[in-house]
């Protein structure tokens, strides 16, 4: 076995690896001491690691020797927080086959390391994870031997206490200063320690971190006492300190260093803290605690003491090497157990660091251009200014403390669609729901639909964030959900991959994929990869769908009932508009084209102007599918009726137009007649909209010969023979004679036809219930 052990040039990093590899050598094992200068001190360690990664270690290190071969298997030791990414680095890079054994917290997650050892005194960074071993005392530049060695062959006489002052570090923030209040406290106690035995000398050691100040307090105390001498630290070399610390008898020592108590104590004198309340910081205390608890040390409260407490004394040393032979053991251990499961950690380790600089990337390319295409659908009037600044996360929200669902899709029909499954979830259950969409248009209506729902605002309504890494973790660390929900198919790799990487449920419901799509997404693996493992559950419309995600390597598939079927009702507070909408038809022959296209519009007016010439009462009611599209044809003032402007028809009324979003459900319960729109567009994975909320009203329904989206759904309507096709040829002219049709239908096959509707919508009113007992069965959903 070879191990590679490295620090970062500083002075307890060298103690470390020092103390280490001197056990190491005694253990005839073969190692090597790397130390490297480190250029960037101030930049956390991820961002290091990322540096090196992406650059070499020349962007943030220069590393001195390198011992050992590419792929040699290597147990690489780091004694420092910063040497932790030259050790994570050289194993991603160079040592696969390897393990890294950390000393120090290393400030990168612990799935980098096979071992890390933690000083007693840090915070515990992991509960009860195997990795985590807690080594006792700080290792020295002492050669503890050879203090041991001239303590014992000390011939003096004189019984001498040894004051050991410390104070605040280079930082001044980390260690409380001794007060004066304290220097007295401590001259006090060495008074009668010394007044209690003849031939007692005190000597007061202070180091480089005591202020001048304390320094001269100490000297105007002690001027009148006795056998006593200053040793000031601007006045004690390094070789100085190792001879006092070998003539001492006994310490006092403030609590304020790790490394001056473990030095003391491993002369293997009895050593004594002063741990006055207010003069260490809780680490220190918890330090100065434990070497206490296991009788290395003494409470200064004892240095007066009758009793012999020497006879009960712990041998420092003896513990040190008794915690370098379990370290070597572990080394040895994890050396053996090395197996398949440690590189698949390490590639993970890798691949994780990766996606995280990527993202970084991501950010800093997309930023701007996201930016101003807010800026331009502001303009636009597509978006407000609160909705684009909530899609970046720039605003600040209340979220809940209690646990909550996320449902995301992308417009209105997708949110709507799952909006019974939402409320039957928050009337049967105690969580919270967040909903997302992309556009404003939906987010107008969802809000309008959810606003006098009674929820005790458990159900919340916010626009979905912008495509990019660092919108996506902020709205993430934000709601912190539990799981989401993908409603259809809105599949965008970043949002996906980070969503995987909070370890989120993500299930998709009511899903849905084109052929062409899925054909794009199996010839690009890093998309294929992303969707496979980042949704959890796949709840499809159809067999057809199940196939296409079954080809992406996606699991957990399964055909559910399309949630569309469940759509809430015409509110109530409609009725009355329906009403007026039907007084105002009169006599009229009225048919309505819903959701139709821009194509589909010209269609509508030519199979007008042919029933016109056959009725004269006919009256055409549209409702585009974009308002805009209304602009690009010429409408008579006169003979033209528009919805938004409150106009209502009237005996010279030709065409009716719905030019408001949103609303089309009125006009499904007004009239009866209905043309499904898009069904004429030539483009097969866009043609087709949604029939349902048409046959759930009682419409009498026919569609062009291209429904692509929903083929699921009319070939259900075609079994039920409650939908009538219309093939691709003169299609203003079937359009006209299916009008015509369902006008002239005699009672007796109108009362047919609405039976058999009635049996379809019974026949699909469990499907929230099959869809919710689905979910339920997820292990783990929270």
């Amino acid at each position: 076995m070879k191990i590679l052990i490295i620090n970062d040039g500083r002075k307890g990093s060298v103690a470390i690896a020092k103390s280490v590899a001197k056990q190491i050598s005694k253990a005839q094992i073969k190692e090597s001491i790397v130390e490297f200068k480190n250029s960037t001190k101030d930049l956390p360690n991820f961002i290091l690691l990322k540096l090196i990664l992406s650059f070499g270690p020349r962007a943030i290190a220069k590393i001195n020797t390198m011992p050992f071969r590419k792929n040699e298997k290597v147990v690489i030791i780091s004694t420092s927080r910063k040497s932790a990414v030259i050790a994570v680095w050289l194993k991603l890079k160079f040592f696969d086959e390897s393990v890294i054994i950390q000393f120090l917290k290393p400030q990168l997650p612990v799935k980098y390391f096979n071992i890390i050892f933690l000083p007693q005194h840090d915070k515990k960074i992991i509960i009860d994870n195997k990795k985590i071993h807690r080594f006792f005392l700080t290792p020295s530049l002492f050669d503890f031997e050879k203090i041991k060695e001239k303590s014992d062959n000390t011939k003096d006489n004189s019984e001498k206490l040894m004051v050991v002052l410390g104070g605040k570090n280079g930082r001044g923030i980390n260690r409380k200063n001794i007060s004066p209040k304290n220097i007295t406290d401590i001259i006090t106690l060495t008074k009668k320690w010394q007044a209690q035995k003849k031939k007692r000398e005190i000597f007061f050691l202070t180091s480089r971190r005591t202020t001048d100040n304390i320094e001269n307090i100490i000297a105007s105390k002690t001027a009148n006492m006795k056998n006593v001498k200053l040793c000031f630290s601007n006045e004690t070399s390094t070789e100085m300190f190792q001879k006092l610390f070998s003539v001492a008898d006994s310490f006092l020592i403030t609590p304020d260093s790790f490394s001056m108590i473990s030095e003391a104590v491993f002369s293997n004198k009895p050593v004594f803290i002063f741990n006055k309340k207010g003069m260490s910081r809780k680490k220190h205390m918890r330090f100065v605690n434990s070497v206490i608890l296991k009788k290395i040390a003494f409470s200064s409260d004892e240095l007066t003491s009758t009793i012999n407490r020497l006879s009960k004394k712990i041998d420092a040393f003896t513990l040190l090497q008794t915690e370098i032979k379990d370290i070597i053991g572990l080394i040895e251990e994890a050396n053996k157990r090395m197996t398949d499961d440690i590189k698949e950690k390490c590639l993970y380790a890798k691949e994780k660091i990766f996606d995280k600089f990527v993202f970084s990337i991501i950010d800093f390319i997309l930023i701007i251009p996201i930016i101003l295409i807010r800026i331009f659908r502001i303009l636009k009037g597509k978006e407000t200014l609160k909705m684009s600044l909530q899609k970046l996360t720039l605003v600040k929200v209340k979220t809940h403390r209690g646990k909550l669902i996320w449902f995301h899709g992308a417009s209105i029909g997708e949110i709507t669609s799952v909006l019974p499954l939402v409320y039957k979830i928050l009337n049967e259950s105690n969580l919270n729901v967040l909903l997302t969409s992309g556009t404003l248009s939906s987010a107008n209506v969802i809000k309008k639909k959810i606003q006098n729902d009674d929820f005790d605002g458990r159900l919340i309504y916010q626009p979905a964030p912008v495509e990019i890494p660092i919108c996506i973790r902020r709205f993430l660390k934000c709601w912190r959900p539990i799981t989401c929900f993908r409603i259809d198919s809105d599949f965008w790799p970043i949002s996906l991959k980070i969503i995987e990487k909070f370890n989120l449920k993500h299930i998709l419901i009511n899903g849905r994929i084109s052929e062409k799509s899925a054909n794009i997404y199996n010839k690009i693996p890093a998309i294929k990869k992303v969707i496979n493992s980042s949704l959890s559950h796949c709840f499809m419309k159809s067999e057809k769908d199940l196939n296409f995600m079954k080809k992406l390597g996606c699991e957990n598939l399964k055909v559910l009932p399309n949630l569309k079927y469940t759509e809430l009702k015409t509110d109530i507070k409609n009725i009355g508009k329906i009403e007026l909408l039907k007084k105002s038809f009169g006599d009229k022959k009225v048919w309505h084209g819903a959701v139709v296209s821009n194509q589909e519009i010209g269609l509508i007016r030519e199979a007008h102007s042919i029933l016109k010439s056959q009725k004269n009462d006919i009256l055409t009611v549209i409702s585009p599918r974009k308002i805009e599209a209304i602009k690009n044809y010429d409408w008579d003032e006169e003979t033209t009726a528009f919805f938004s402007k409150g106009q209502i028809p009237n005996k010279k009324t030709q065409f009716f137009i719905n030019d408001t979003f949103g609303n089309v459900d009125l006009f499904y319960k007004s009239i009866p007649t209905t043309f499904i729109g898009r069904s004429f567009e030539e483009k097969n994975n866009k043609a087709g909209s949604n029939p349902i909320p048409a046959i759930r009203e009682g419409c009498f329904i026919f569609v062009g010969y291209n429904y692509y989206n929903f083929t699921d759904v009319f070939d259900e309507l075609i079994k039920y023979k409650i939908l009538k096709v219309l093939p691709s040829s003169n299609q203003s002219q079937h359009i006209a004679e299916s009008v015509g049709f369902f006008l002239s239908m005699k009672y007796t096959d109108k009362i047919k036809w609405n039976e058999r509707a009635k049996q379809f919508r019974i026949d699909k009113m469990n499907t929230l219930d099959i869809t919710l007992k689905e979910i339920i069965k997820i292990k783990g959903l929270g």
